[in-house]
């Protein structure tokens, strides 16, 4: 399987390859349709997305320039890209993939961008998660097979998510 070789906690090694699978997924999603389900759902979501490894830095600030992010949620940004890369190249919701995807994503932005709701990662960092999956929902909301399934619900917590 495709997330054998990729190391959740390496997060110095784990951007290129989230960016270059996205992007071939979005380019040959026939080919790679099957491998790329199982890495969504085991690795992206599972390994990345629902673990945060390293403690946040403590601070009031909302946001920090692009520097100061931590590793782990820029990796974790590129996640969630690439599984909109993944959707978008797809171009249907019939494995429910898109549902599932639109899921998560609003259960980030609900959750104020800290996933797993352990008070671990930074504000910061959560502020540039709400961004992250408000601009995947909207990505998505572009594809017409998507924008059918995506609620008022979730167009709404976009538009908070700008506020």
């Amino acid at each position: 399987p495709l997330h054998k070789s990729l190391d959740p906690s390496n997060f110095e090694h784990l951007i290129t390859p989230l960016v270059t699978i996205g992007h071939i997924a979005m380019l040959a999603p026939d080919q790679f349709a099957a491998p790329l389900k199982s890495l969504v759902a085991t690795f992206i979501v599972k390994d990345l997305l629902m673990n945060d490894r390293l403690p946040g830095k403590k601070t009031t600030k909302l946001w920090v320039p692009d520097e100061e992010v931590s590793p782990e949620t820029l990796v974790k940004i590129q996640a969630i890209k690439m599984m909109v890369r993944w959707l978008l190249g797809m171009k249907n919701n019939h494995s429910k993939s898109g549902t599932s995807t639109l899921r998560l994503l609003t259960t980030i932005l609900h959750s104020d961008g800290d996933l797993t709701e352990q008070g671990k990662i930074s504000k910061p960092d959560m502020s540039r998660l709400r961004l992250a999956a408000g601009n995947a929902i909207v990505k998505l909301a572009q594809e017409p097979c998507y924008h059918e399934i995506i609620t008022l619900e979730q167009y709404q917590l976009c538009a908070l998510a700008i506020n």
